[in-house]
């Protein structure tokens, strides 16, 4: 049983609300931080070269004013405040011997080749800096690197990316802080968070051991969870209890505790946005619907099958195939020497139909296929479909070869006219699309590990997933989202590509296609997390300051009552 199991509470815990206990009051007598303790202006000169002629921002001062007093720090730094800087700079103030900074692959490059030059004329860096991507510390072949490097002062660029505790990157670093606990660690990201407070918690009781305001104990930290978080089912959701003694007049649990969060010392957030341009976000106009397309949809809504017949379980499961087939195509699989593999495909179709059934039907609450599984695997639920798939699943490790099969091209080709129009960025959530968009109009397609976007002038399709965080792309002002990703930190982090301290452009605009139920309700779910995001970290969401032009609830359902494959419920 994992840990997260070993507390799940009863219904009957749920109505007393959290406890004022021991864990409680601790967190209840750190003191708070109400105004600044650095000048900008002190640290500048101590830091700068003699003829450099930057200046430390008050927040990025702040940061690192922190990380020297209390050796540690929690950098809660929104899109385009500066993070970059702050994670150069921090060996210097801390006098480190072996300080290692951990990013994202895909600013790998861009770290040690663009920033680390340009900033190095301008401040006094540490010469023996080891640049580690995430993916490396990932890596097999790497369980033991921070072991080899041993370093001192663990930098987390894009802190996010540790958020999941059961990753291996995140097992690798955790394991080293506990092994080495004089190690100082610096967290910085814009969206620690998406849903939960236990996103960040093994981070900030790591950088804030002494005066974590957080419970430090698992069986707290749930309870909490249950109080603040964004997702919590009804049917586990805690009434707040002491968490109101946090809360000043007019403020909600969130709010309340997000102040407790941020005037602690150590932790250190921007609550203004770093950009004065104007923001919108429209939903683009989608060109006429092609027979293939509506019938397509129609068949899948009623048959709960892809085109290519395979079976849909979960709601999840649904959501990814319904955004492929709104973008034109699906996926089939490819067999080695056009053989199929009878056997996984009737074991893996019975079990899916089976999984499909059973939360159409349940009333246990299960949600997905993994609950499903799971309820079979205790004996909860008799299945005699998932023995045999079992005993096959492991042929096709995550799933056999698979090829995109393009039904229509019709919104790629409102795409390309929209690049010629803006000659500006189109972002994609999937290769295939950004791959038959680059072939269609000749323009660029920027995947993984393709860093050429960095400097890169003109339209182009971009990928969310290789390139939405950490570039600076001041220079475009004008974007088109050919996907809708569902998470309010995905979001933020895109619109903050351009949207950002440097932009000149009095107004930043992005259009996004919402045309079937599946999509509009990504966005509609995104902007819950950014709600959340702020109210819970105080940070300024981007969705929250933008201007927002998309359907209607009450659209949504006319379109749905009609009839219309595309927004069938």
């Amino acid at each position: 049983m994992s840990i997260e199991n070993l507390f799940a509470p009863s219904p009957q815990s749920l109505s007393a609300g959290v406890v004022r206990g021991a864990e409680f009051r601790r967190i209840e007598a750190i003191p708070r931080r109400l105004s600044p303790t650095i000048d900008p202006a002190k640290l500048t000169t101590y830091l700068k070269l003699p003829a450099g002629t930057m200046a430390l921002r008050p927040n990025q001062a702040e940061v690192l004013a922190d990380l020297y007093d209390f050796g540690g720090a929690f950098g809660m730094q929104g899109v385009g405040s500066g993070k970059t800087l702050i994670s150069l700079l921090a060996p210097v103030v801390m006098e480190a011997k072996r300080p290692v900074l951990l990013v994202p692959a895909s600013l790998k490059y861009k770290t040690e080749a663009v920033d680390i030059p340009f900033y190095r004329q301008h401040w006094r860096l540490h010469p023996d800096l080891r640049v580690v991507s995430n993916q490396t510390l990932q890596t097999l072949n790497n369980k033991d690197l921070l072991k080899r490097f041993m370093p001192d002062l663990l930098i987390l660029d894009e802190a996010h990316e540790y958020r999941n505790r059961k990753a291996a990157r995140t097992r690798r670093l955790l394991g080293y802080l506990k092994d080495n606990p004089d190690t100082k660690l610096l967290v910085l990201s814009g969206t620690l968070t998406k849903r939960s407070i236990q996103d960040y918690w093994h981070l900030l009781k790591h950088a804030l051991p002494r005066q974590c305001p957080l419970p430090l104990h698992w069986q707290e930290l749930v309870e909490w969870s249950e109080a603040l978080d964004q997702d919590m089912p009804e049917n586990r959701r805690r009434a707040p209890g002491a968490l109101m003694r946090f809360c000043g007049p007019g403020e909600n649990v969130r709010q309340g505790f997000r102040r407790r969060l941020v005037e602690t010392p150590g932790v250190v957030a921007t609550v203004e946005s770093s950009c004065d341009s104007s923001l919108n976000v429209t939903q683009r106009k989608t060109p006429m619907l092609p027979a293939v397309i509506v019938q397509a949809f129609d068949k899948m809504r009623r048959t709960a099958s892809t085109p290519s017949g395979d079976e849909l379980t979960d709601q999840m499961n649904v959501w990814r195939r319904c955004k492929e087939l709104a973008y034109g195509f699906y996926y089939r699989w490819i067999w080695p020497n056009n053989k199929p593999d009878d056997e996984w495909l009737e074991a893996r179709r019975a079990w899916r139909k089976f999984v499909r059934k059973t939360l159409e039907h349940n009333r246990r609450g299960l949600d997905s296929e993994k609950a499903v599984r799971d309820a079979v695997a205790r004996g909860e639920i008799t299945c005699d479909e998932y023995g045999p798939w079992v005993n096959v699943r492991e042929r096709w490790k995550p799933h056999p070869p698979r090829e995109a099969v393009w039904v229509s091209d019709y919104l790629l080709a409102d795409a390309a006219t929209w690049m010629v129009e803006h000659k500006s960025i189109v972002w994609v959530e999937h290769d295939a699309v950004g791959k038959r968009l680059a072939q269609l109009t000749g323009h660029p397609y920027f995947g993984a590990g393709d860093d050429r976007i960095a400097n890169h002038q003109g339209p182009a399709v971009v990928s969310v997933n290789a390139h939405g965080k950490g570039h600076n792309l001041q220079r475009y002002t004008n974007m088109l989202m050919l996907c809708c990703p569902s998470g309010g930190d995905v979001w933020e982090q895109l619109l903050g590509r351009s949207h950002r301290q440097g932009q000149e452009a009095d107004e930043v605009n992005y259009s996004v296609y919402l045309h079937c139920r599946e999509l509009w309700g990504a966005f509609q779910k995104a902007a819950g997390d950014a709600r959340y995001i702020e109210d819970s970290m105080g940070q300024k969401q981007k969705l929250n300051l933008a201007t927002i032009s998309v359907l209607t609830p009450d659209q949504v359902a006319g379109m749905s009552a009609s009839g219309d494959p595309l927004w069938a419920g």
